[in-house]
């Protein structure tokens, strides 16, 4: 009796250190997410401009966690390679600041996205690395970094143009957000520390040939594809929600609130989404996420009032959790073990690297000849081409050890 319970506690204490690694995870991917973009409109870039950026930062994902995840596998433990993205993130982020050109912002935005890109993919490794000790949820553990995301939004609320604890004449700057980023990073690096470690057999050859065999796999590629397509489409909306929603008169102070609004959705999806994908299974799971972006991307290309803005933004819930979840799942049932970090870092190149720096373009150019709407309608039916594409994968379940 004892033992369970020394046991019980063990695993309350690894789940709550991960949990809390994923909120200071997400808070700062909260402010470049909202606010960035935003930054780079009031610096007088075309829309076009801020799409290159977007693919500029996506192109570093196609190189640099594949990089960082073979170190991580290597080493076998993510904690010091990811302890240093987060800090290498922090440290270059306010560069932004000092950028005023284009190609200035250019190269601050491959620095950045240099470090910034494998912090996620790495952090899902440890994470399901862990899972067994940690409770075995997935979900209920990655759902707190959703809490970072809406805590650093609506905090920031207070303190930006139009917020109550707005300063005097600080009119549109962002400075804020900038701080913010750095502070959060520098704690995360230092929580990680806390954080239980796995150490994984390394093996000394056969990491080429495992890898090999993966991309062989049919079933696999025909899933990079289909969330690659689907990343692409989802970009318009990543690139030009805040952009969007400035158009419509938002206030920088409510700016976040709709963001948060999605995320809260996603939260409230994931709490349930392990019975949900033992009930419906990864493929079904990840073609409702799917489709629930594509619709959120048509019904942003009309002029909708902002309570049915503030309503489609419930749609997060599909398009990121229930899509992610899946993928997550799908992932682990088909890479081994030894190449966890590794598999993470293909999605996050092939997918967020390869369909964000196709994705960004597309929205940017679309946006720029067109306007945002037309973006959004384009890309509402690119989305729905990625889920024609994922009704052709196979249900694949999780080895029992997993």
């Amino acid at each position: 009796m004892r033992g369970d319970h020394s046991e019980w506690r063990t695993t309350t204490s690894a789940a709550k250190r991960l949990q809390a690694h994923y909120f200071l995870l997400f808070a700062p991917f909260a402010i470049a997410t909202t606010y960035q973009n935003l930054h780079f409109k009031r610096l007088g870039f075309s829309n076009s401009q801020i799409g290159t950026l977007g693919a500029v930062g996506a192109i570093l994902m196609v190189v640099s966690p594949p990089l960082w995840g073979y170190v991580a596998d290597r080493l076998g433990d993510q904690r010091r390679p990811l302890a240093l993205l987060l800090l290498a993130s922090g440290a270059t982020y306010p560069l932004f600041l000092l950028t005023r050109s284009f190609v200035a912002a250019a190269v601050a935005q491959v620095l950045f996205s240099c470090f910034y890109a494998p912090c996620i993919a790495l952090t899902d490794a440890l994470v399901l690395g862990q899972l067994e000790g940690a409770g075995g949820d997935y979900g209920r553990l990655r759902l707190w970094g959703s809490v970072g995301f809406i805590c650093a939004l609506l905090a920031f609320g207070l303190f930006l143009g139009g917020g109550p604890l707005a300063p005097r004449g600080a009119g549109a700057s962002l400075t804020l957000t900038f701080v913010a980023f750095v502070a959060i990073r520098v704690a995360n690096a230092a929580w990680l520390l806390l954080v239980p470690g796995e150490r994984v057999q390394v093996r000394p050859t056969g990491y080429r040939r495992d890898y090999g065999q993966l991309l062989r796999d049919r079933a696999f590629l025909l899933f990079l594809l289909s969330a690659l397509v689907s990343t692409a489409a989802l970009r318009a909306y990543y690139v030009f929600f805040s952009i969007y929603l400035d158009g419509l008169g938002v206030a920088d102070s409510l700016k976040g609130a709709f963001w948060s609004l999605g995320v809260a959705a996603e939260v409230v999806f994931m709490l349930f989404a392990g019975r949900v994908l033992r009930r419906i299974g990864m493929r079904r799971m990840l073609l409702l996420g799917m489709a629930g972006g594509a619709l959120r991307l048509l019904l942003f290309s009309f002029a909708l009032p902002l309570g049915v803005v503030a309503l489609a933004q419930l749609l997060h819930a599909l398009a990121f959790a229930a899509v992610h979840i899946a993928a997550m799942a799908f992932i682990t049932a088909s890479v081994p073990d030894r190449l966890r970090a590794s598999g993470q870092a293909a999605y996050a190149a092939v997918v967020g690297g390869v369909g964000g720096t196709a994705g960004s373009r597309l929205a940017g150019d679309l946006s720029q000849g067109f306007g945002i709407p037309y973006a959004f309608r384009a890309c509402a039916f690119v989305a729905g081409a990625a889920v024609l594409l994922a009704a052709f994968l196979p249900e694949r379940k999780p080895a029992p050890e997993r």
